[in-house]
Protein backbone atom coordinates (compact mmCIF):
# COMPACT_ATOMS: atom_id res chain seq x y z
CA UNK A 1 0.00 0.00 0.00
CA UNK A 2 1.56 3.12 -1.22
CA UNK A 3 0.11 6.45 -1.57
CA UNK A 4 2.00 9.75 -2.13
CA UNK A 5 0.36 12.83 -1.76
CA UNK A 6 2.40 15.43 -0.19
CA UNK A 7 0.75 15.47 3.40
CA UNK A 8 -1.54 12.93 5.29
CA UNK A 9 -4.46 14.73 7.70
CA UNK A 10 -6.07 13.29 10.44
CA UNK A 11 -9.96 13.71 10.88
CA UNK A 12 -10.60 12.85 14.58
CA UNK A 13 -10.83 16.67 15.16
CA UNK A 14 -13.15 17.10 12.04
CA UNK A 15 -15.16 13.83 12.64
CA UNK A 16 -15.70 14.79 16.78
CA UNK A 17 -14.14 18.08 17.90
CA UNK A 18 -15.69 20.76 15.77
CA UNK A 19 -19.56 20.27 17.01
CA UNK A 20 -21.16 23.81 16.19
CA UNK A 21 -19.66 24.18 13.12
CA UNK A 22 -22.01 22.61 9.89
CA UNK A 23 -20.30 20.70 7.18
CA UNK A 24 -21.15 23.84 5.13
CA UNK A 25 -19.38 26.04 6.65
CA UNK A 26 -16.32 23.61 6.74
CA UNK A 27 -16.30 23.68 3.05
CA UNK A 28 -16.83 26.93 2.50
CA UNK A 29 -13.39 27.52 4.95
CA UNK A 30 -11.91 24.76 3.08
CA UNK A 31 -8.37 26.11 0.83
CA UNK A 32 -7.32 22.76 0.07
CA UNK A 33 -7.42 20.00 -2.95
CA UNK A 34 -5.83 17.10 -4.50
CA UNK A 35 -1.87 17.16 -3.08
CA UNK A 36 -3.28 16.18 -0.01
CA UNK A 37 -5.39 13.43 2.46
CA UNK A 38 -7.88 13.19 4.54
CA UNK A 39 -7.21 10.05 6.19
CA UNK A 40 -9.86 7.34 7.78
CA UNK A 41 -11.21 3.79 8.23
CA UNK A 42 -14.22 2.39 6.21
CA UNK A 43 -15.11 -0.95 7.31
CA UNK A 44 -11.66 -1.68 8.10
CA UNK A 45 -10.25 -0.31 4.99
CA UNK A 46 -7.61 3.10 5.25
CA UNK A 47 -9.25 5.48 3.46
CA UNK A 48 -7.80 8.45 1.56
CA UNK A 49 -9.95 11.33 0.49
CA UNK A 50 -10.99 14.69 0.30
CA UNK A 51 -12.87 17.00 2.30
CA UNK A 52 -16.43 16.84 0.15
CA UNK A 53 -15.78 12.46 0.70
CA UNK A 54 -15.04 12.69 4.25
CA UNK A 55 -17.80 15.31 5.18
CA UNK A 56 -20.43 12.72 3.92
CA UNK A 57 -19.15 10.63 7.15
CA UNK A 58 -18.68 13.90 9.54
CA UNK A 59 -21.52 13.04 12.56
CA UNK A 60 -22.35 9.09 11.34
CA UNK A 61 -22.51 7.75 15.19
CA UNK A 62 -21.17 4.68 13.88
CA UNK A 63 -17.41 6.33 13.44
CA UNK A 64 -15.30 5.29 16.42
CA UNK A 65 -11.99 7.21 17.61
CA UNK A 66 -9.38 5.18 16.24
CA UNK A 67 -5.63 5.60 17.69
CA UNK A 68 -2.24 4.23 16.64
CA UNK A 69 -3.09 1.52 19.54
CA UNK A 70 -6.26 -0.26 18.13
CA UNK A 71 -5.74 0.39 14.33
CA UNK A 72 -4.71 -3.00 13.71
CA UNK A 73 -7.90 -4.64 15.52
CA UNK A 74 -10.02 -2.08 14.01
CA UNK A 75 -8.56 -3.29 10.66
CA UNK A 76 -9.09 -6.55 11.63
CA UNK A 77 -12.78 -6.16 12.81
CA UNK A 78 -14.03 -4.02 10.06
CA UNK A 79 -14.38 -0.96 11.94
CA UNK A 80 -15.07 2.59 10.66
CA UNK A 81 -13.91 5.81 12.46
CA UNK A 82 -11.80 8.71 12.51
CA UNK A 83 -7.95 8.64 12.87
CA UNK A 84 -6.54 10.56 15.40
CA UNK A 85 -2.12 11.81 14.92
CA UNK A 86 -0.90 8.82 15.90
CA UNK A 87 -2.97 6.68 13.65
CA UNK A 88 -2.38 8.35 10.56
CA UNK A 89 1.32 8.62 11.54
CA UNK A 90 1.31 4.36 11.89
CA UNK A 91 0.02 4.55 8.06
CA UNK A 92 2.23 7.44 6.75
CA UNK A 93 5.24 4.73 7.64
CA UNK A 94 3.62 2.08 6.17
CA UNK A 95 2.80 4.07 2.25
CA UNK A 96 6.03 6.02 2.16
CA UNK A 97 4.52 9.56 3.63
CA UNK A 98 6.70 11.39 5.39
CA UNK A 99 4.38 14.18 6.77
CA UNK A 100 1.34 14.17 8.92
CA UNK A 101 -0.57 17.11 9.65
CA UNK A 102 -2.90 17.83 12.70
CA UNK A 103 -4.38 20.75 15.23
CA UNK A 104 -3.48 20.14 18.74
CA UNK A 105 -1.12 17.20 19.19
CA UNK A 106 -1.64 14.89 22.30
CA UNK A 107 0.67 14.92 25.11
CA UNK A 108 1.21 13.89 28.62
CA UNK A 109 -1.60 14.18 31.04
CA UNK A 110 -1.11 12.67 34.90
CA UNK A 111 0.29 9.43 34.18
CA UNK A 112 -1.39 9.02 30.65
CA UNK A 113 1.02 9.07 27.75
CA UNK A 114 -0.63 10.14 24.51
CA UNK A 115 -0.07 7.79 21.49
CA UNK A 116 1.21 11.15 19.69
CA UNK A 117 4.16 10.92 21.58
CA UNK A 118 5.28 7.50 21.31
CA UNK A 119 4.41 6.97 17.32
CA UNK A 120 5.69 10.03 16.14
CA UNK A 121 8.67 8.92 18.23
CA UNK A 122 9.29 5.65 16.02
CA UNK A 123 8.50 6.67 13.05
CA UNK A 124 10.91 8.75 10.59
CA UNK A 125 8.21 11.86 9.46
CA UNK A 126 7.46 15.23 9.92
CA UNK A 127 4.51 15.69 12.44
CA UNK A 128 2.98 19.51 12.04
CA UNK A 129 1.02 20.88 14.88
CA UNK A 130 0.20 23.91 16.48
CA UNK A 131 0.82 22.93 20.03
CA UNK A 132 0.08 20.33 22.22
CA UNK A 133 -3.43 20.50 23.66
CA UNK A 134 -3.75 23.28 26.61
CA UNK A 135 -5.35 20.97 29.42
CA UNK A 136 -1.85 18.52 28.70
CA UNK A 137 1.30 18.86 30.65
CA UNK A 138 3.39 21.06 28.66
CA UNK A 139 7.18 20.77 29.72
CA UNK A 140 6.34 16.82 30.57
CA UNK A 141 5.57 16.39 27.05
CA UNK A 142 7.96 18.51 25.32
CA UNK A 143 10.49 16.94 27.56
CA UNK A 144 9.58 13.25 26.87
CA UNK A 145 9.99 13.96 23.09
CA UNK A 146 13.45 15.41 23.27
CA UNK A 147 14.27 12.83 25.39
CA UNK A 148 13.07 10.41 22.67
CA UNK A 149 15.44 11.97 19.95
CA UNK A 150 12.71 14.19 18.51
CA UNK A 151 13.42 17.39 17.19
CA UNK A 152 11.48 20.29 18.33
CA UNK A 153 11.09 22.90 16.16
CA UNK A 154 9.11 26.26 16.13
CA UNK A 155 7.93 28.10 12.81
CA UNK A 156 8.31 31.63 13.64
CA UNK A 157 9.34 30.95 17.42
CA UNK A 158 11.60 28.79 19.37
CA UNK A 159 9.24 28.70 22.20
CA UNK A 160 5.91 26.80 22.94
CA UNK A 161 3.27 28.73 24.74
CA UNK A 162 -0.16 26.72 24.53
CA UNK A 163 -2.69 26.42 21.46
CA UNK A 164 -5.94 27.79 22.28
CA UNK A 165 -5.27 29.67 25.39
CA UNK A 166 -1.58 31.56 26.33
CA UNK A 167 -0.12 29.66 28.55
CA UNK A 168 4.03 30.38 30.01
CA UNK A 169 6.46 29.49 27.66
CA UNK A 170 9.45 26.77 27.18
CA UNK A 171 11.59 26.53 24.97
CA UNK A 172 12.25 24.60 21.84
CA UNK A 173 15.33 23.30 19.63
CA UNK A 174 15.12 25.83 17.23
CA UNK A 175 13.41 28.04 14.94
CA UNK A 176 12.15 26.51 11.44
CA UNK A 177 14.34 27.88 8.85
CA UNK A 178 12.89 26.63 5.36
CA UNK A 179 14.26 23.17 4.71
CA UNK A 180 12.44 20.37 3.06
CA UNK A 181 11.48 17.30 4.54
CA UNK A 182 14.47 15.00 3.80
CA UNK A 183 16.69 17.24 6.23
CA UNK A 184 13.72 17.89 8.81
CA UNK A 185 13.89 14.04 9.35
CA UNK A 186 17.66 12.98 8.07
CA UNK A 187 18.37 12.15 11.97
CA UNK A 188 15.09 11.53 12.83
CA UNK A 189 11.73 12.36 13.55
CA UNK A 190 10.76 16.10 13.82
CA UNK A 191 8.31 18.29 15.52
CA UNK A 192 7.23 21.86 13.63
CA UNK A 193 5.40 23.27 16.02
CA UNK A 194 3.03 26.12 14.02
CA UNK A 195 1.34 28.37 16.92
CA UNK A 196 -2.16 30.45 16.41
CA UNK A 197 -1.23 34.16 16.52
CA UNK A 198 -1.53 35.38 20.34
CA UNK A 199 -3.96 37.77 19.77
CA UNK A 200 -6.98 35.17 18.43
CA UNK A 201 -6.28 32.86 21.51
CA UNK A 202 -8.54 33.69 25.02
CA UNK A 203 -6.86 34.48 28.05
CA UNK A 204 -10.06 33.59 30.52
CA UNK A 205 -8.22 30.82 32.25
CA UNK A 206 -11.93 29.61 33.88
CA UNK A 207 -13.06 28.64 30.45
CA UNK A 208 -10.06 26.00 29.72
CA UNK A 209 -10.89 24.88 33.78
CA UNK A 210 -14.12 24.33 33.41
CA UNK A 211 -13.51 22.12 29.81
CA UNK A 212 -10.85 20.53 31.51
CA UNK A 213 -12.87 19.43 34.37
CA UNK A 214 -16.04 18.39 31.58
CA UNK A 215 -13.30 15.69 30.20
CA UNK A 216 -12.05 14.70 32.92
CA UNK A 217 -15.60 13.68 34.26
CA UNK A 218 -16.56 12.15 30.59
CA UNK A 219 -13.29 9.83 30.98
CA UNK A 220 -14.73 8.82 34.39
CA UNK A 221 -17.83 7.99 32.59
CA UNK A 222 -15.38 5.69 30.31
CA UNK A 223 -16.15 8.57 27.52
CA UNK A 224 -13.54 10.01 25.51
CA UNK A 225 -11.50 12.71 27.34
CA UNK A 226 -10.83 15.48 24.24
CA UNK A 227 -14.29 14.71 22.19
CA UNK A 228 -15.65 15.98 25.65
CA UNK A 229 -13.33 18.54 26.13
CA UNK A 230 -13.92 20.11 22.66
CA UNK A 231 -17.44 20.51 23.36
CA UNK A 232 -17.58 22.25 26.37
CA UNK A 233 -14.91 24.73 24.76
CA UNK A 234 -17.21 24.83 21.38
CA UNK A 235 -19.96 25.93 24.03
CA UNK A 236 -18.15 27.75 26.43
CA UNK A 237 -17.19 29.99 23.56
CA UNK A 238 -19.82 30.16 21.38
CA UNK A 239 -17.97 28.02 18.72
CA UNK A 240 -15.09 30.32 18.76
CA UNK A 241 -12.78 27.51 20.11
CA UNK A 242 -14.15 25.17 17.30
CA UNK A 243 -13.44 27.96 14.31
CA UNK A 244 -9.98 28.42 15.93
CA UNK A 245 -8.82 24.91 15.65
CA UNK A 246 -10.50 24.42 12.22
CA UNK A 247 -8.12 27.32 11.04
CA UNK A 248 -4.71 25.66 12.85
CA UNK A 249 -5.45 22.90 11.07
CA UNK A 250 -5.72 24.81 7.95
CA UNK A 251 -2.53 26.62 8.65
CA UNK A 252 -0.87 23.66 9.28
CA UNK A 253 -1.50 21.96 6.08
CA UNK A 254 -0.47 25.28 4.61
CA UNK A 255 2.77 24.84 6.79
CA UNK A 256 3.19 21.44 5.93
CA UNK A 257 2.52 22.05 1.87
CA UNK A 258 6.20 24.06 2.14
CA UNK A 259 8.03 21.32 3.20
CA UNK A 260 8.26 19.60 -0.09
Amino acid sequence: MRHTRKALIETALLGQGLPSLTNDYILREWRHSTSIALVWLENGRITFGNIKEFLQLRGNPDMERIDASNLSVAIRERVSGYMTAAAVMRVAAQTGNFIVVTAGMGGIRGKILSNDLVTLSQMPIVLVASSPKDTLDLPATLGYLRGQGVCLIGNGTDQCNGFLFIKESFPLDGVYCGQKVEELIKNGPCLILNPLPLCLRFTDGTILANATAQGEAAARQMRQFHPAVNAALDRLTGGKASILQLRSLMDNIDLALSLH
